[in-house]
């Protein structure tokens, strides 16, 4: 129906988004970006396509032709910052995070305060989170977040002091506060059935359970997840719905040693997940990676993490799996007898990590003696 009305020269804007959408989830970014140009050229130029274009080009490793179009949709709408998804200043410093150039990334987000809009504010600093996250920078990214959450209390939005409390919950976890994380990810639960938050919550509940060998209260939530999953979609022959649900069984069978019943979940799991696009994505890939390694199966491990080190949206909020990965690849590699591929990965690591807190210092440390042992 949507290429009927684009063929005869509609002039809305749902075909053309829709269209657009679809591709951009089964990461066929660029034939979503044909339907953005097409309506660019065809319809309406205005920033908000120029955004979203930029965020094919973000998905795709084009850093040069993301900022492009964010230069373009600036020029349309120098002063409209809507939301973070149309915020120059926050989507340049995404382009420059994708690109490896932390530097110019936090320059990026730092610029948002100057502008006189309050929510921005606590949108840069919920990226600047993000950013310290990849680099190990665990305190500052909490230092952050916990003023993003003043900024949103005075505010008095509730539901975006949901998304900072989950956002803590995060940090806690990768830095092994599991009491602490338990205790912001239900801060960050909404509790409204159905609700995108009140599931998010479920979800990393039931991680957060796992590592704590928490086995009967993590199946437990797992379980409430996947019956309010059953209860909303209705129609369960497209099982996408349910890919979070074989995710953590496939993470908590990894937490009890079950190694090969973690790798069949999480396998059915990622095999009904979405393009990377979402930044859960390597959500779905770490546990895989870890339970193939865990069972001897190095080089089905190294491959995931390969496919982990390789994410843009797809590990967003998650940099600390994203970095670690590089660590990962290093030592599958030196017990693969792969050295100079060993030594690559594990500078990348240290690279990323040069600047992190004290307590992660140790791995960093690790890094280093693996490359002059390799030499």
């Amino acid at each position: 129906m949507c290429e009927r009305l684009i063929r005869n020269k509609n002039t809305t804007l749902y075909p053309y988004w829709y269209l657009a959408g679809i591709y951009f989830q089964k990461g066929l970014y660029a034939k979503a970006r044909e339907y953005i140009d097409d309506y660019v050229v065809s319809v309406h130029n205005s920033d908000v396509w120029h955004y979203y274009a930029a965020e094919t080009c973000m998905a795709e490793g084009d850093s040069e032709g993301a900022l492009a179009e964010i230069e373009k949709a600036q020029k349309l709408s120098p002063t409209s910052f809507a939301s973070r998804r149309y915020n120059p200043y926050l989507k340049r410093g995404d382009t420059y995070f994708f690109m490896g150039d932390f530097v110019s990334a936090e320059k990026e987000y730092q610029l948002q305060p100057a502008q006189d809009y309050p929510l921005g504010k606590g949108q840069a600093g919920q990226s600047l989170s993000w950013l310290y996250m990849t680099q190990g920078r665990l305190r500052e990214a909490r230092d952050q977040a916990a003023s993003v959450l003043e900024i949103l209390q005075e505010l008095g939005w509730a539901e975006d002091i949901h998304d900072v409390h989950f956002g803590l919950s995060t940090i806690h976890l990768a830095a092994g506060n599991l009491d602490k994380a338990l205790a912001e990810c239900e801060a960050g639960d909404s509790e409204k059935r159905f609700d995108g938050r009140h599931m998010r919550s479920l979800k990393l509940k039931t991680v957060i359970l796992a590592r704590m060998k928490e086995f009967e209260a993590a199946s437990k939530t797992a379980e409430q997840f996947r019956e309010e999953i059953e209860e909303y979609y209705q129609d369960i022959a497209s099982r996408n719905p349910f890919a979070g649900y074989y995710n953590l069984l496939g993470n908590i069978e990894l937490e009890k040693g079950n190694f090969a019943e973690a790798v069949d979940q999480c396998l059915l799991a990622k095999s009904l997940f979405p393009a990377q696009h979402n930044e859960d994505y390597i959500l779905f890939i770490d546990p895989l990676a870890e339970a193939y390694y865990q069972s001897g199966n190095r080089d089905s491990a190294r491959k995931e993490y390969e496919l982990a080190a390789s994410l843009t949206f797809g590990r967003f909020q998650w940099g600390d799996l994203y970095a670690q990965a590089f660590f990962r690849r290093g030592k599958i590699h030196e017990e693969l007898g792969n050295m100079d591929a060993a030594i690559e990965n594990y500078q990348k690591f240290i690279e990323l990590w040069k600047d992190c807190d004290p307590e992660l210092q140790p791995l960093v440390e690790q890094a280093r003696v693996a490359i002059e042992r390799l030499r």
